[in-house]
């Protein structure tokens, strides 16, 4: 009875504890440009001057901020954390101004009683579950970023779920989640029910570094369906930077299955492949290494995509590639991408160049595409504030999609903050 009277206590003083959002207006952005610019363009044989200006003005009324109750006692307490985003107001030159600032609708970001004895934990979260089952993101050299690329995930169904999580276990070693929940105020006859249960090894706890395995299972009365999702995954460490993590899910409901597995070996880092005159082909989401990953329904689709990435071999010079292809139907076709950039800067110049490739095969056709510029510039030192530059971008798609272009040449100044 005390210690229901002790996590009542942290809960009625919480909202006591921490600051407001900062609502004092800040000047966020107050910048602007103007160039001029000389134009060839190779297709529409058209010559000319452009000029452009532009000019930016933002100001934040209240910045992101959280509010959350401390852990108030040593073995249980109630964890509140809100959430309110950033509110701003920005105008640009050549588009209307704002009217006024909105305020954005705050959030509650967790909402959890905590019982803890040393290393074993129960917490318990009031928010209403999810009923869902596998998901997370693979690590892979390119498209990481694409939800085809994903650990299979699944979920029960239940209209107007309203219920808790109890999570509870030992810390660094086993993990239990159990999601119950009905569907709110209703009459007996019209009540629906839906649980997921899961369990995640870690092995951190019995000496196996980097070693994750979790399973779920869940059932909801609504659908009278069976869902059911698996994945575990292996950190080894190859040196400071690179390391190996084969990982493997899968995910099941009723008679709907899906797998999927992945290897790579990574670092991490960012580029985009192509001008933004034209789509890139390989995501800027990258990571240097190699990757390979297979996701399937284990019945008309195994799809598999190869990659692999580097920024770290020539200095300024980052190179991306991929292949993927449903191995079960391969004629029917499959996707190549390839791309690479390079910049680098030296003395007063700045050189840059890019390079993209797409081949294409369905039905047994193939059809290429290429996406390819270059440019120098100059830094401050020559005209203080003010660059030079000229660059050229062309592209060769049009059986992708794209158009067949000889090309744009421009030479320009612009004079900038």
């Amino acid at each position: 009875m005390k210690k229901i009277v002790g996590i009542i206590a942290a809960l009625a003083l919480a909202t006591s504890v921490f600051a407001d959002p900062d609502v004092t207006p800040t000047v966020v952005t107050f910048d602007g440009k103007a160039s001029l610019e000389w134009i060839a363009d190779l297709d529409a044989k058209t010559t000319g001057m452009k000029n452009s200006e532009e000019a930016t003005f933002k100001v934040k009324f209240i910045s992101e901020g959280t509010k959350e109750n401390p852990n108030g006692a040593p073995e249980m307490w109630g964890e509140l954390k809100i959430k309110a985003a950033e509110v701003a107001a920005e105008a640009k030159l050549g588009s209307d101004a704002p009217d006024a600032f909105k305020l954005s609708v705050p959030t509650v970001e967790s909402a959890k009683i905590h019982f803890t004895d040393d290393d074993f934990y129960v917490r318990m979260n009031i928010k209403a579950p999810g009923l869902s089952l596998g998901g997370g993101k693979y690590v892979l050299a390119t498209r990481s970023d694409n939800d085809k690329w994903a650990n299979p995930a699944t979920s029960v169904a239940l209209d107007g779920a309203q219920g808790f999580t109890l999570e509870f276990g030992l810390t660094d070693f086993l993990e239990f989640n159990l999601q119950f929940a009905d569907n709110g105020q209703q009459i007996s006859s019209a009540k629906k029910y839906a649980f997921v249960f899961d369990a995640t090894l870690n092995g951190k706890g019995i000496d196996v570094e980097g070693l994750s395995i979790t399973a779920g299972v869940g059932y909801s009365t609504a659908e009278e369906k069976a869902a059911i999702a698996a994945k575990a995954s292996y950190k080894l460490a190859i040196d400071d930077k690179f390391y190996v993590t084969p990982s493997v899910g899968f995910a099941f409901k009723d008679k709907a299955k899906s797998l999927g597995a992945e290897n790579t070996e990574p670092g991490f880092a960012e580029f985009k492949s192509v001008p933004d005159a034209v789509k890139p082909n390989v995501p800027n989401k990258c990571t240097d290494g190699v990757s390979f990953a297979l996701v399937s329904d284990l019945d008309n689709s195994y799809g598999f995509l190869f990659s692999v990435y580097d920024s770290t071999f020539v200095p300024g010079l980052k190179v991306g590639a991929d292949f993927q292809a449903d191995l079960k139907d391969f004629d029917a076709g499959w996707e190549f991408n390839a791309a690479a950039k390079y910049s680098n800067t030296f003395d007063i110049w700045t050189l840059d160049a890019n390079f993209g490739l797409k081949l294409l095969n369905a039905m047994k056709k193939t059809n290429a595409g290429f996406l390819y510029g270059f440019g120098i510039s100059t830094d401050d030192s020559l005209i203080q504030k003010t660059k030079l530059y000229i660059n050229y971008v062309g592209e060769t798609a049009e059986k992708l999609g794209g158009k067949n272009l000889k090309g744009t040449v421009t030479v320009g100044t612009q004079i900038h903050f």
